[in-house]
């Protein structure tokens, strides 16, 4: 709407400096100088207003530009409540207007001090949109292999979603951390973490 009326301002200016040259170059201006005077302040007018407009629109690209995006990753459901990988997580998009290039990957340690580094980490989804208040579940599917491969099962489980997107033309990042706690059932339990804290740190206490 506003580029409209940029538009339609530009083009009146323009209009009423070719007329106000064509009256220069005709001698119309000494012989018909009230109207040369209403061409004037007409052509101002809308210089002043496509101006004003213009300010304003940059104005609020800015606004909108500086209010952080939000965005927001909860614990969804299991297929398989004794593998940490069958659970799904939920990616919901919070801001009034869409995030693209959405790459989720995701991390994971084993807080079982008798394992060392045992780390994994592997891409979980690519989104090339996703809109308003949308929801989508991502699947760390891909890291059920590696966590077959373990001796046993681990007890304790950190996993780390590190998310960036496109949210009004401007690269963004987040992380989620979670821990999975393996019950005496051998069903797994997830609550959120800081992501904040120093994942060193985190991990010692655990094992400690």
């Amino acid at each position: 709407m506003l580029d409209a009326a940029i538009y339609i301002c530009a083009s009146l200016v323009l209009i009423g400096c070719i007329c106000l040259g064509y009256l220069g170059v005709s001698g119309g201006v000494h012989n018909q100088r009230m109207l040369a005077l209403i061409i004037t302040y007409v052509t101002l007018f809308f210089v002043l207003t496509g101006g004003f407009l213009y300010f304003y629109q940059k104005l609020r690209e800015d606004q909108r530009r500086a209010v952080p995006s939000k965005i927001a990753v909860d614990i969804g459901s299991t297929t398989d409540p004794k593998n940490p990988f069958r659970t799904r997580f939920i990616l919901t998009n919070s801001n009034h207007d869409s995030i693209y290039k959405v790459d989720a990957k995701g991390e994971a340690w084993n807080a079982n001090p008798r394992v060392v580094n045992q780390f994994i980490d592997a891409d979980i989804d690519a989104i090339h949109e996703l809109p308003p208040n949308g929801r989508f579940s991502l699947n760390p599917g891909h890291l059920t292999l590696a966590v077959k491969l373990m001796p046993q099962p681990p007890q304790t489980l950190v996993f780390q979603l590190r998310i960036k997107y496109v949210y009004k033309s401007q690269d963004q990042s987040a992380s989620f951390r979670f821990t999975a706690e393996r019950k005496t059932d051998g069903d797994y339990v997830w609550l959120p973490m800081d992501p904040a804290r120093d994942i060193d740190q985190v991990l010692r206490e655990m094992s400690g």
